[in-house]
């Protein structure tokens, strides 16, 4: 195991030690994930590399049922998820794999594989790696780029879990924003064959946008602003027309809240 921190918390280096060589602790200065995630890319001298996130954990069944799929042939494999958040499990299902070889329009447009329940053949993350222009967004956009060159599968049940939490790096709406439209851009000028969904995912990720600002009271008439804009440029979805809906409301609709961050 390799761990890669950046924190100012001695005792992760500490608690790193009692598990002898099987641990190879790294400190870095701080410079996002994609570049911590390399560092241990780089650290790594085994065949197959997994990720896990220091608010997350692994089902202790993962390695047993994605290995041989990668000793099958296949270069990456992916499962299923449990997402723990505000004291309640819910199950999160990746994207079935229906068509290989346009694998990676099906995630362009769904998303939906989650960065702990991926395991990959060390070879194929020397030829594709986290772009560190990414302060989040970084791992649809290299999943979507190893889609597009190597073969994935799947595995329809879940075998990690992941804590969602308000004050994680997400919680930054504008730059979450920022880099959504960074990383649709980005494909869509490396594999031509993702423009037609440009505009559908570009509409996704504003009406993401203007739900994130509707759970701050300070941010509600951001959000409208987004989603007037959209109906101008008669971008209507009945998603559109429940968020300006619940956009008017007064902020005392806890429920309706709730409702606006519980669902996609």
């Amino acid at each position: 195991m390799i761990i890669v921190d950046s924190s100012d918390h001695s005792q992760v280096q500490e608690i790193a030690a009692n598990y002898g060589e099987n641990v190879e602790y790294t400190w870095v200065e701080p410079d996002g994930v994609a570049a911590a995630r390399n560092q241990g890319i780089d650290a790594a001298t085994g065949d197959v590399i997994g990720f896990c996130d220091a608010d997350d954990f692994w089902n202790q069944d993962k390695l047993s049922k994605q290995l041989p799929l990668l000793n099958d042939g296949y270069d990456i494999v992916y499962s299923d998820e449990y997402l723990i958040y505000d004291g309640a499990i819910s199950y999160i299902s990746s994207p079935p794999i229906d068509d290989y070889e346009n694998h990676h329009i099906k995630y362009f447009r769904e998303g939906g594989v989650g960065s702990r329940s991926v395991l990959t053949r060390k070879d194929v993350l020397d030829q594709e790696r986290f772009d560190n222009r990414f302060s989040v967004r970084e791992d649809p956009h290299l999943w979507t780029r190893i889609f597009a060159d190597y073969t994935p599968a799947r595995i329809g049940e879940p075998l990690s879990y992941k804590r969602k939490r308000s004050d994680s790096l997400t919680a930054d709406r504008d730059q979450a924003f920022k880099m959504q439209l960074l990383e649709i851009n980005d494909l869509v000028e490396r594999y031509p064959e993702l423009e037609p969904y440009r505009e559908e995912r570009e509409l996704k990720a504003k009406l993401l946008y203007a739900k994130t600002l509707i759970s701050d009271e300070n941010r509600i008439g951001d959000a409208r602003s987004v989603l007037l804009n959209l109906l101008k440029n008669k971008k209507i979805t009945i998603r559109l027309l429940i968020l300006l809906f619940i956009s008017t409301l007064p902020i005392g609709n806890r429920w309706l809240l709730k409702y606006v961050q519980n669902n996609k």
